[in-house]
Formats: structure tokens, C-alpha cells, sequence
């Protein structure tokens, strides 16, 4: 079980990693860094409102159905926002971007340690939980080598 969570935590954060680089990457392209705090103050609002709908959904919903639900949800998203720019590159979807990475970042990080807080106890928890930590990191850092390559 502890390999299978540790997969599961460097590919959640491979994939947060990526939609980072993505979502800056191309607000910065379409605008100027001055129009970064209002994208800081749209991320805080809709992040703390996300973090508060799945603490809701928890207390009605299975673990299972929730993960499943909300990973549903974010790979939805994704697709709806590829299409969207492929379609027409509108500038209000470009501007949202970041937003909603700062949503998919509440989600990914709430999600897992949901997850890691039912799946062990406090002694399993004292354990593992830094191996866990640790593989966010290596998924982030691997993920960060290989972006620059993904672009060309």
C-alpha cells in the first residue's frame, strides 16, 4: 500500500507541477506581471471556497467517492480549458488560468492528505509521513526537469 501512495503522491504532484507551468506560463505570455495580485486575491477567494465545498462533501460522502468525484472534476476542467484555447483563445480563459491552478493546488493538497490521514494511524503516520512529503518534492523536481523539453 505505502508504493502504491507513494506513486499516487508523485503523480498528483507531477501533474500539479505541469498545470503550474501551463497556467503562468501562458497568463505571463497574454499579460504583465502587474495584473498578479488580482490573480492572488482571486486565487485566495476561490481557493478558500473550494476547500470549504470539500470539507462539506466530506462530512456527506465517502473517501472513495469524493476522491473520485473531485479528480473527475479536475480532469474535466482540464479538458474544458484545452478545448477552450484551442477553440477560441479568449483572454478572460487565459486570465482564469492561474485561478484555477490555485483551486486544483487546494484540491491536490486537501485530497491527499485526506487520503494519508484515513489510510494510517498516528504511529504509521510518524513513520511515513515524511516519505510522503518527500515524494511531492521528487514529483515536483522530476516534472521540473522535463518541462522545459515538453515545450520545443
Amino acid at each position: 500500500m505505502v508504493v502504491l501512495v507513494l506513486v499516487y503522491t508523485i503523480l498528483l504532484y507531477s501533474t500539479n507541477s505541469l498545470a503550474y507551468t501551463a497556467a503562468y506560463a501562458l497568463y505571463l505570455n497574454e499579460f504583465d506581471a502587474g495584473g498578479l495580485p488580482i490573480i492572488y486575491i482571486g486565487v485566495s477567494l476561490f481557493a478558500t471556497l473550494v476547500s470549504t465545498l470539500y470539507l462539506k462533501l466530506g462530512e456527506r460522502f465517502a473517501l472513495s467517492q469524493l476522491l473520485v468525484g473531485g479528480l473527475s472534476f479536475l480532469l474535466l476542467t482540464i479538458i474544458g480549458y484545452r478545448a477552450g484555447l484551442a477553440l477560441t483563445p479568449s483572454r478572460w480563459l487565459i486570465f482564469s488560468l492561474p485561478i484555477w491552478y490555485g483551486m486544483f493546488n487546494a484540491f491536490t493538497f486537501l485530497s491527499l492528505w485526506n487520503l494519508l490521514g484515513r489510510l494510517f494511524d498516528l504511529q504509521q503516520g510518524k513513520r511515513l509521513f515524511g516519505l510522503f512529503g518527500a515524494a511531492e518534492q521528487v514529483g515536483t523536481l522530476t516534472t521540473g526537469f522535463f518541462v522545459p523539453n515538453l515545450w520545443c
